[in-house]
């Protein structure tokens, strides 16, 4: 393998370390970080630490109104929800943090990736990001989803790689829910083939756990 992978599983839990070997710019601790469900819009007001390495979502503008985390609020694309992410990221933020994309949230396409990682407060608070093609598709997408994704994948060489933690390869089921790329046919392989064209060599990869070797596979024939 080029690339060091790590197994996710959605939910909580730490990053597992797979395949590849574990690279000198990218060191344990990188891989000690927890992979959760909250989001910072959702999240509470700091107590002790605040948050420190963890993987989190953005959110939805709902949230701050009581709605739930996938809520769609035509407020979440918006200045205020921009200006409420960077206020709980300078309250909230203690070092390490990582935010992954979703379409219904905050950070939800490739401007909003790169608006976050040149952001200044993402940047004084440490703050980086999980690339996650799929997060962004929406159902709508999916019947172009291979035109989508090549973009997506295209615009990693647009961000510095020292922004950017990992790029979770994932692909999307017939209901638009994530799942490993071993379970799309020949769409896992098209995206197998993308990440090995554009993800840069020192940048972590990160695949859902299950059924975790069939998906190295893929990615080795693919030249990943």
């Amino acid at each position: 393998m080029r690339h060091t992978v790590l197994a996710i599983r959605e939910g909580e839990g730490e990053l597992r370390h797979v395949a590849g070997p574990p690279s000198p710019s990218r060191p344990r601790q990188t891989f000690d970080m927890v992979w959760t469900n909250r989001s910072l819009l959702g999240s509470r007001a700091a107590s002790g630490d605040g948050l420190r390495r963890e993987i989190v979502w953005s959110g939805s503008y709902a949230e701050v109104d009581g709605g739930g985390m996938f809520d769609e609020d035509p407020r979440t694309w918006g200045p205020r929800a921009w200006d409420e992410l960077g206020a709980r990221v300078g309250r909230e933020v203690y070092g390490g943090v990582v935010i992954r994309p979703h379409a219904k949230h905050v950070v939800s396409d490739v401007p909003g990736c790169r608006r976050l990682i040149e952001s200044d407060w993402a940047i004084a608070r440490d703050v980086h990001l999980c690339y996650e093609p799929a997060g962004m598709m929406t159902i709508g997408m999916l019947a172009r989803a291979e035109d989508h994704l090549r973009r997506m994948y295209e615009a990693i060489e647009l961000m510095p790689s020292e922004r950017l933690a990992m790029v979770v390869v994932g692909g999307l089921d017939g209901k638009g829910a994530p799942c490993g790329v071993d379970c799309c046919g020949e769409f896992g392989r098209i995206i197998a083939e993308l990440v090995a064209a554009w993800v840069p060599e020192g940048v972590l990869l990160a695949m859902y756990d299950e059924r975790i070797g069939e998906q190295i596979g893929m990615m080795e024939r693919a030249g990943g």
